[in-house]
């Protein structure tokens, strides 16, 4: 059985400049976000707040077993990218995960994907690919 030739002229056809240019300021904002999951440690330090809840810098630190200046950089990142709130208690910093996170980023990178043409939640080339699939009746 024959498929639809390859490469599929809609999948390789120059894209359109609103269509890329309409989402291109949240997909860099959501990339930034993705790129600060990018380190162990930082995942660490998620996973750590969520199973645990508000830890301060020193317990993070001890947990960790890495210094104050390599913690302080993974915290600012993730600060930075939204996902740790930080709050202070006499001389503690206290660090939590920010209301709604993961989940709030990866509803922004699902967004990404619908669009017009695939209001369904598909991809409207993969649509035409699985119209053309359909076994022939014999």
């Amino acid at each position: 059985m024959e498929g639809p030739p390859y490469p599929r002229p809609g999948a390789t056809a120059e894209p359109d400049k609103t269509e890329l240019a309409a989402r291109a300021e949240d997909a860099e904002a959501l990339a930034e976000r993705f790129q600060a999951l990018a380190d162990a440690n930082r995942l660490k330090v998620l996973h750590l707040l969520h199973t645990r809840g508000e830890l301060c810098a020193c317990e993070l630190q001890a947990t960790l077993g890495v210094t104050a200046s390599n913690l302080s950089f993974h915290l600012q990142v993730l600060r930075h990218a939204g996902f740790v709130k930080a709050r202070r208690s006499g001389k503690w910093i206290l660090y939590r995960l920010a209301p709604g996170q993961p989940k709030a980023q990866l509803a922004a990178f699902a967004s990404l994907f619908v669009g017009e043409r695939a209001a369904d939640g598909g991809c409207c080339l993969c649509a035409e690919a699985d119209e053309e699939e359909e076994p022939a009746a014999t």
